[in-house]
This record gives C-alpha cells, sequence and structure tokens, in this order.
C-alpha cells in the first residue's frame, strides 16, 4: 500500500478487495503485535443499528447462542414503517464484528472482530446489496497512522487498535474513529480511509 501526503490534506489511502481476501484471516507479526486472550464478555444475542434517518435498519443475531462464534447480518429497508429485507448473511468476524454503522443509502460499516485480535478485516465496508466495497486489514491501519503495532496497541480501548467508539456523519456518508492520537475518516461511499489533517 502506497500513502501519500499534501500539505493541508489528508493523507489517504484506497484498497479494494474481494469477498474472499476479506474472509481471510491475516497473518500476523506476533513480536509486532500479539494476539490477544480475549476477555469480554459474549456479545448480545441481537443488536439493532439503524441508520441517520433510521430508513435502514441491520440486525446482528447468532442463531447458536454464540457456539459457532458467527454472527448473523440481515439489513432492512424501512418504508411507511414496514421492512424490507434487503440481504442476509453470516460474518466471518469472530463473534461479529465490534462496532457496526448504517449509513446513508444502506451502507454498512463493520468495525474489528469482538475479540480481541490484530484482524484481516478491521475495517469492512458493505453495499445495500451486501457485497464487499472494501476490507482493511489491521496492517494497513498500522502503517497508515505511522506508528508501530505495539503503539497503536498501547493506545486502544476497544480491542488492538481502537481508541474511542466510532463517530458517524449526520448525513451517513462518513465514520470517524480515534486510532492512537490520530482520527481516522473512512467514506462509506468507496470504503477510502484517510487521517484528518492538523
Amino acid at each position: 500500500m502506497r500513502a501519500g501526503t499534501r500539505t493541508g490534506r489528508m493523507l489517504s489511502f484506497f484498497l479494494l478487495a474481494s469477498i474472499g481476501a476479506c474472509d481471510r484471516p491475516e497473518s500476523v507479526d506476533s513480536t509486532e503485535t500479539p494476539h490477544m486472550v480475549d476477555r469480554e464478555p459474549l456479545p448480545p444475542l441481537q443488536l439493532e443499528i439503524a441508520s441517520p434517518r433510521a430508513d435502514f435498519i441491520l440486525t446482528l443475531t447468532t442463531p447458536d447462542r454464540w457456539k459457532s462464534r458467527r454472527a448473523t447480518a440481515v439489513l432492512f429497508a424501512v418504508r411507511d414503517g414496514e421492512r424490507e429485507q434487503l440481504w442476509t448473511r453470516q460474518l466471518p468476524h469472530d463473534l461479529g464484528p465490534r462496532f457496526a454503522l448504517v449509513g446513508a443509502n444502506g451502507r454498512v460499516l463493520l468495525l474489528d472482530e469482538r475479540i480481541n485480535v490484530a484482524s484481516g478485516r478491521a475495517i469492512t465496508v458493505l453495499d445495500p446489496t451486501g457485497s464487499v466495497i472494501v476490507c482493511h486489514p489491521h496492517a494497513d491501519i498500522v502503517e497508515l497512522v505511522g506508528q508501530s503495532g505495539r503503539e497503536v496497541l498501547a493506545a486502544a480501548r476497544h480491542g488492538v487498535w481502537i481508541s474511542a467508539p466510532p463517530i458517524l456523519d449526520a448525513a451517513g456518508q462518513s465514520a470517524t474513529v480515534a486510532v492512537a492520537g490520530k482520527q481516522l475518516v473512512i467514506r462509506l461511499s468507496d470504503g477510502s480511509v484517510a487521517v484528518k489533517a492538523r
């Protein structure tokens, strides 16, 4: 991955990945960012996340009370108070994603995995049909913020890289995530990620 800087602009990168690439685990240099034993409680059995205008709703459920460690995601469009299912799929994230947001036009942002691990699917953006627009591994985030994996881990409060929960903008077009003293901006239209310039 190459990243370029411009004065007064954002440092950014763009990486497209297939669904298969997103579903494969990332190989991690354990001397740089070790896998961590997860000590967190199990996620809720059902979770609903609405878009800013509540015209889309994402549900995350477990079909077997987390025995398989996989969540089933379903995206609904809401019209006149009625839900219409747009897509459903089992997510590859272990115990589901750590955070999920629904933006405008039914785009879905999934961040990290619930377990504490340097994941190959640290940032995943899906389109309104449930297809993966982009999948960024943990290593790309570490490279983008310009710190070592251990420095990013030391600043993390949620998993191995997220310092604070993500915030979706009012228009549902992008999300901001705090990482090691920096702010990552994820554009949901194409999955591009940038570090906010100071």
